[in-house]
């Protein structure tokens, strides 16, 4: 059985498949951007039997090495790490070495497993969009922050703006500083989204599949129109695929 791993900017994702790619355990990790505290939280999970394989699939490198070691030493296998010239899909961008691997990844996946064309919401640290075109490839997309970065930001930059519970509030006026912030941070960052979308039907294609995926989709996913296709392990099913055509 594979386990894919997911590690992202304040994550580590773990899903583990059987042979025909179905779920059958996972776990997550906050890891705080600190390496000795992710080999910590790493080596006290309790980790499944039967493993044969594990690949690692990582948005940041100062962890990557301390993810891989822990993992070796609490799975006893050591997981291979997926970078971008290892993925079987190409990429029709400008430079296709500056694109992250999680969104060539839940390009994989949403072209595989829900159809092209298609569109990836991505509502992580980072909000992102990714197109696939019909032919399968990576064409591009958008990046902006995701709602908990601004949230964290305001509270760190500001004097007065506390760091509120990431909510849609009763109306978008605002009568208070957490509704107001709750407006422009979920209801706001949910017609971003359905801005670009719409935009994307004018400036790229009049019709594609449209995928969500990520930790903040869930207090946007009320609000987006029309709604996406909801996959949580997009990003682990690339995995899954990637290795499926070693």
């Amino acid at each position: 059985m594979l386990l894919a791993i997911d590690l992202g900017n304040t994550t580590l994702k773990a899903v583990l498949f059987d042979r025909d790619g179905t779920a059958a355990w996972r776990v997550n990790l906050r890891h705080h951007n600190d390496g000795a505290r992710l080999e910590a939280r790493i080596a006290k999970a309790a980790w499944p039997t039967g493993i044969t394989a594990a690949a690692l699939a990582s948005v940041v490198p100062d962890l990557s090495g301390p993810a891989a070691a822990g993992l070796a030493r609490a799975l006893r296998v050591r997981p291979e790490l997926l970078d971008r010239s290892r993925l079987p899909l190409a990429a029709r961008v400008t430079r296709p070495e500056s694109v992250g691997v999680d969104r060539l990844l839940n390009a994989l996946a949403a072209g595989r497993l829900h159809g092209k064309p298609a569109v990836v919401i991505d509502a992580g640290t980072a909000l992102t969009l990714d197109l696939v075109d019909p032919d399968g490839a990576y064409a591009g997309g958008v990046i902006a922050p995701g709602p908990e970065l601004a949230r964290d930001s305001l509270a760190e930059r500001t004097a007065l703006l506390p760091r509120i519970e990431l909510k849609a509030p009763a109306s978008v006026v605002g009568k208070d500083t957490e509704s107001c912030l709750q407006a422009g941070l979920v209801l706001g960052f949910a017609e971003l989204v359905n801005g670009l979308v719409e935009r994307l039907r004018r400036e790229w294609r009049p019709e594609f599949k449209l995928v969500g995926t990520g930790g903040s989709l869930k207090i946007l996913l009320p609000h987006l129109r029309p709604r996406p296709l909801v996959d949580p392990d997009l990003t682990l099913r690339g995995i899954w695929l990637a290795l499926q055509k070693k």
